[in-house]
């Protein structure tokens, strides 16, 4: 992530959004960002029509609401003194922040994740899954049940050399590492980096290739070994600080169970990974270990995209 200089915030008054407000306060005046700020009025229901005599102007009443809450928000960042715009339009709220992503040059883009139980919960058919998938900027999405202020911020990395749909993402581990240490630094929390290693075929080669449980043990052992001199390699290569080994964790397992894991273990406020934009059916069909790790970790979670995406 390159230094930020413009950031939009989606904001949706109807849901306490007062951990993302505080995160996004912070990231302006630690890195100078001009915000947007923008709430979208959602397109009213046709059945509504039926009672209009009883409702009156729904529509404009709504709207009214709407613009008051954002005015009062733009007045209190720049009480801060950010330089912040506001812009109410009306739509789908994914369609409109992606179009204003796209003419406004935008950095990042922060979104308030709804509280439950599950961020599959949360982001399942939202505005949130949606700008995860398809804004062409990294989405920070803040659960609002996270402590304030965060503490600790970890970045999922992947040093894997497998080949398929997931080598795109694997290109992207530098920026991961990367924007992770930025923005630890602009909200002064701690780095933890999380690795997830299994060997290959491991399912196969202990039921059917019939190893001797020490001959597993030591290929283990081996792999292990490997990984851990790999990721620490990798952090001094990347990282501008040195990072302590108590905050690289190197762990055997399905990498959306490690992280989720992981980020629980070491109460993690922030995660940082990346995926791959995807569009259309396929997108909503198939997921990647991005989507999974959404389906079962609760903190916040801040998705970065492939440069060419």
């Amino acid at each position: 992530m390159q230094q930020l200089k413009h950031i939009l915030f989606l904001s949706n008054p109807t849901i306490n959004q007062d951990a993302a407000i505080r995160q996004v306060k912070q990231l302006c005046e630690t890195s100078k960002a001009k915000l947007t700020l923008m709430d979208v009025v959602p397109e009213i229901n046709p059945i509504w029509q039926k009672y209009q005599e009883s409702l009156g102007d729904i529509e404009g009443q709504i709207t009214k609401q709407m613009r008051n809450e954002l005015e009062s928000l733009e007045a209190d960042f720049r009480k801060h003194g950010i330089d912040v715009e506001s812009h109410l339009t009306e739509g789908r709220a994914h369609e409109e922040v992606i179009a204003r992503v796209k003419e406004s040059a935008i950095d990042l883009v922060v979104v308030n994740a709804h509280h439950g139980q599950s961020l599959k919960q949360a982001f399942f058919g939202s505005t949130a899954l949606h700008l995860i998938r398809k804004c062409p900027c990294p989405v920070l999405a803040v659960r609002s049940g996270n402590r304030q202020p965060p503490k600790r911020i970890m970045a999922a990395i992947d040093l894997t050399t497998d080949t398929g749909f997931e080598t795109n993402r694997r290109s992207m581990n530098p920026d991961i590492l990367q924007s992770a240490q930025y923005l630890g630094e602009q909200l002064n929390m701690q780095l933890h980096v999380v690795q997830a290693w299994q060997l290959e075929n491991e399912g196969y080669l202990q039921l059917r290739g019939g190893l001797e449980d020490n001959v597993m043990e030591a290929m283990m052992k081996d792999m292990r070994a490997e990984f851990v001199s790999i990721t620490d390699n990798y952090c001094s290569e990347h990282l501008s600080q040195p990072l302590p080994p108590g905050q690289r964790h190197v762990v055997h397992g399905h990498a959306a169970h490690v992280i989720a894991s992981q980020s629980q273990i070491h109460e993690i406020d922030l995660l940082v990974m990346g995926t791959v934009s995807r569009h259309g059916l396929k997108g909503l069909l198939i997921g990647n270990t991005a989507e999974e790790i959404l389906s079962v970790t609760d903190c916040s979670v801040l998705v970065l995209k492939p440069k060419d995406a």
